[in-house]
């Protein structure tokens, strides 16, 4: 069985990925923790970047605050299209999420 895990919001294929997921983790967050996340990243390094951010993409920064009222409607539009062949779990805050993997964590240890 192959498995895999994609991450991203490319508008252009999240039809296709949605369609052959079995579960989708929406991370529905404010845009003001968007940003400050963005901006904590910059003069790191990473992975997923072949450089080093100096400054926040003016650019980049317009996608985050038009973001929930440009893409997030299609967003959801899509998961509720697909949500009863899909397990859908949203997050609304970075707590929900640490809270959602503890309790997988605590599973884990009992099993």
């Amino acid at each position: 069985m192959s498995e895999w895990i994609i991450d991203g919001n490319y508008k252009r294929t999240i039809e296709i990925r949605l369609k052959e997921c079995d579960t989708v983790f929406l991370f529905d967050l404010p845009t003001e923790v968007c940003i400050q996340g963005a901006t904590e990243r910059i003069g790191k390094d990473r992975y997923d970047l072949p450089w080093t951010e100096t400054e926040l993409d003016p650019e980049f920064k317009a996608f985050i605050e038009e973001f929930s009222e440009k893409t997030l409607p299609y967003i959801y539009e899509l998961i509720d299209k697909y949500k009863n062949e899909k397990q859908v779990v949203i997050f609304k805050s970075r707590e929900e999420a640490d809270e959602f993997v503890s309790a997988l964590s605590h599973l884990k240890n009992k099993g």
